[in-house]
């Protein structure tokens, strides 16, 4: 494993350690640190970690990506050429690369040193989030470590305000330190679409090129897509059902802006994402008439907005950015009509990928006039306003 710079890395001893951090990494649950944290020199020289937390980043960040898709047989490219495998088959697994620098050990440390100090150590935060480029395994271990600390609450009694008031600092610290794993990992940058902050496009889009340039990050993307639309679906309902059309438009961008990172480098597979998200917005069920159901989420969010809002403007708004989470899909349909127009031996293996994935889904809506992806693009017409 590879050492950037000369700053120490704690090796961590004391009892109830592996309990902590499979906690922290598996489950997403912080608890008391029950040791200190202390530093060995090798003979060498080299200050190290202990090698079973080595073990436990590795088993965390495979069981993740495991669990949240890998474990289906897929169809992805690799080197150029598609295979259907899982993750853990070859020769996806090697390709993968999960291979740890030192931001993942830092970050596992630091959650020790935060929640023990009144401030994180400034040389080890300043270098965890530095430009050095995260590979996927750091990526996933730091959306492990921001899971878990942003869900931590205050460990005090409810009765007691004062131990209350005396908590709320380091729940502070962890939320605040969890939000700047968010913004260093790309994973953790998929996984919280509704996130907003300052020149939130030109972030989300720095944080995502990951997803286009490499093709680790690319076929993770591809093997969590299930995990994905699934989280986006249910942070894009409970944004809906609040009238919250920032959080709308945040999740939106998001999937717009990986759309456009995944076209511009040409790995259309992951244009099926935005397919997906639309098909869980407009048929969750999957058990009934999708006209109906198209035409029933195009009532209930024009109901919402009338509920929800007073001013015509902001009618519009809500619903204009409710029809922007079924743009991907519109794209992805535009792309595949675009590619059924190339010749099977001018295809690339990723525009396969994508036009077998688009031609099953709509295969799903047997006897209905029109396909999934031409009901998502009249739902988002008619919600812009584009139409009646």
């Amino acid at each position: 494993m590879s050492r950037a710079g000369s700053a120490p890395i704690p090796t961590i001893t004391g009892a109830s350690v592996r309990r902590f951090y499979d906690d922290l990494l598996t489950h997403g649950r912080l608890g008391d640190a029950p040791f200190r944290l202390e530093t060995r020199k090798t003979d060498g020289g080299e200050r190290v970690l202990a090698a079973w937390l080595q073990d436990a980043l590795a088993r965390a960040a495979v069981g993740f990506l495991v669990r949240g898709g890998g474990w289906m047989r897929r169809t992805v490219v690799v080197e150029g050429k598609r295979v259907e495998a899982r993750l853990f088959d070859e020769p996806v697994a090697s390709a993968l690369a999960l291979r740890f620098g030192e931001a993942s050990l830092r970050a596992a440390i630091l959650v020790v040193d935060i929640g023990r100090s009144a401030a994180p150590r400034r040389r080890g935060l300043g270098e965890l989030v530095g430009d050095a480029e995260l590979g996927l395994a750091d990526a996933v271990c730091l959306h492990l470590v921001a899971r878990a600390v942003t869900r931590a609450t205050p460990a005090s009694g409810r009765a007691d305000p004062d131990v209350d008031r005396a908590a709320a600092p380091r729940a502070r610290r962890f939320v605040a330190f969890g939000e700047l794993l968010r913004r260093r990992s790309p994973i953790a940058t998929l996984f919280h679409p509704e996130t907003r902050e300052a020149s939130a496009a030109r972030a989300s889009a720095a944080a995502l090129a990951p997803f286009g340039a490499s093709e680790p990050f690319a076929l993770a993307a591809r093997y969590l897509e299930p995990a994905l639309a699934s989280r986006w679906h249910r942070l894009a309902t409970i944004a809906i059902e609040r009238g919250a059309t920032d959080d709308v438009l945040a999740i939106g961008d998001r999937c717009k802006t990986l759309v456009d990172i995944a076209i511009g480098a040409r790995r259309h597979s992951l244009l099926v994402l935005g397919v997906r998200l639309a098909q869980l917005l407009l048929w969750p069920r999957g058990d009934t008439d999708p006209e109906d159901a198209a035409s029933s989420f195009v009532t209930a969010v024009e109901d919402k907005a009338r509920g929800r809002f007073q001013s015509i403007h902001e009618r519009e708004s809500f619903a204009r950015a409710v029809a922007d989470l079924l743009e991907p899909a519109t794209i992805a349909g535009r792309e595949a009509r675009r590619i059924r127009q190339v010749p099977w031996l001018e295809r690339t293996e990723e525009e396969k990928v994508l036009l077998a994935d688009v031609q099953h889904e709509d295969r799903n809506l047997d006897g209905v006039d029109r396909p999934l992806l031409d009901l998502a693009s009249a739902v988002r017409r008619r919600l812009s306003g584009e139409v009646g």
